[in-house]
């Protein structure tokens, strides 16, 4: 257990967290740390950029390695894409010192955790109406980075798919399910916090 009071009370919080809170407390570390790293970068810090983008790069590795293929289909792929590109821009912007490689990934974190937490914290939503939501969010953000050509050496995210997904969406009754959606529902299986 923490020995001071700040430390237990976040161990307590995650501790008692529903998956979907801890999804969001994901999203939101990786963000702060990011911009924590963009500013370290720009005042060439590198020794707490570099330990500010290696937290962020672990949070986004557990971020794909929850992802849940089989339940997620062509949703979780994409949002392993989108996992792969920004912890791509990560990796070259600690190698490059660069601010401008976090801040091209940093709106794609932003836009993430915004959907997420809207459809965790929104009450009677339907896990086909998660889904759809989500969907069109990393939609959104893979056809901003194609427009952008964030990078040369990496292309975005593959978004051939996203037309069909949304077809099968819409072709669903809202009334099929329901249940509010549970993460077991979405993209992501088990979501855990070590350390």
């Amino acid at each position: 257990m923490a020995s001071d009071p700040a430390s237990a009370y976040k161990s307590t919080q995650i501790e008692t967290a529903s998956q979907g809170q801890i999804l969001l407390m994901l999203y939101e570390g990786a963000i702060k740390r990011m911009k924590q790293a963009r500013d370290a970068l720009a005042n060439e810090n590198y020794q707490r950029s570099h330990s500010k983008l290696i937290k962020v790069q672990d949070i986004v590795t557990e971020l794909m390695a929850t992802l849940d293929m089989e339940v997620g289909g062509e949703l979780a792929q994409n949002l392993h894409d989108l996992y792969d590109y920004i912890l791509h821009n990560l990796v070259q912007a600690n190698v490059q010192k660069d601010p401008q490689l976090v801040d091209e990934v940093l709106p794609i974190m932003k836009e993430l955790h915004e959907a997420w937490e809207e459809i965790i914290n929104q009450k009677g939503m339907t896990v086909e109406k998660a889904r759809s939501q989500v969907s069109q969010s990393v939609s959104q953000s893979s056809q901003s980075n194609q427009s952008q050509n964030l990078s040369a050496s990496r292309p975005s995210p593959d978004q051939n798919n996203t037309a069909k997904q949304e077809s099968s969406s819409e072709n669903k009754s809202d009334s099929e399910d329901s249940s509010p959606p549970s993460l077991e529902d979405t993209p992501y299986g088990n979501i855990s916090i070590q350390g």
